[in-house]
Formats: C-alpha cells, sequence, structure tokens
C-alpha cells in the first residue's frame, strides 16, 4: 500500500487473495486509528516485511482499535504492538485470538 497519511479508519473485508497486508510500513498509516480485518481467508501477516514486521509508536502512533474476525490463516500478531501508545482495544472471536497468542 502506498502512503495515505491522512486515513484514519481502514477496514479491508471479504478479499480471499490477500495473504500479507503491510500496515505500519515507514509512516505511510500516521493517522491511522482503527484497523477492522474480516473475513480475510488467506491473510497471514499483517506487519509487512520493510520493517520486519515490527509496529510502534513511530509508524502506528494513533492506533486505538484493531479487529480480526475471520481471519483464520493469521497466526500471529506483529512485533512491538505493546508499544503503540493508544492501542486501546484489540477485538477478535475467541477462537480467533487462541489461535493467535
Amino acid at each position: 500500500m502506498e502512503r495515505v497519511p491522512n486515513l484514519k479508519d481502514l477496514w479491508v473485508v471479504n478479499y480471499r487473495g490477500l495473504k500479507e497486508l503491510g500496515i505500519g510500513n515507514s509512516h505511510g498509516f500516521s493517522m491511522l486509528e482503527e484497523l477492522v480485518l474480516k473475513s480475510l481467508h488467506n491473510l497471514e501477516s499483517i506487519g509487512g516485511a520493510l520493517n520486519n514486521g515490527v509496529w510502534n509508536e513511530s509508524t502506528l502512533p494513533r492506533q486505538c482499535i484493531l479487529a480480526i474476525r475471520g481471519c483464520w490463516e493469521l497466526k500471529r500478531l506483529p512485533v512491538g504492538m505493546d508499544k503503540l501508545p493508544n492501542l486501546s482495544k484489540i477485538l477478535a472471536h475467541k477462537d480467533q485470538w487462541n489461535q493467535i497468542i
């Protein structure tokens, strides 16, 4: 994805062909507050390759909400999520959450 510095909400829904979503790469999402991933049946990674899949205060400084539903190939969350200063909610079905952590 290209840089979209003013994007606040991103919903990615029902895209079966998506295996990797490079969220957090090189300050491209500096205003992103809410990320919703739903019914992405082949999604394996959301961290991106450019920053080795790491999320932190410089890559996603405003991230508040992460929702994951029906992303059954996703086995882990990006490294550094504990460094996101505004992350207050991670929403996932219990089965989905147990698979990721």
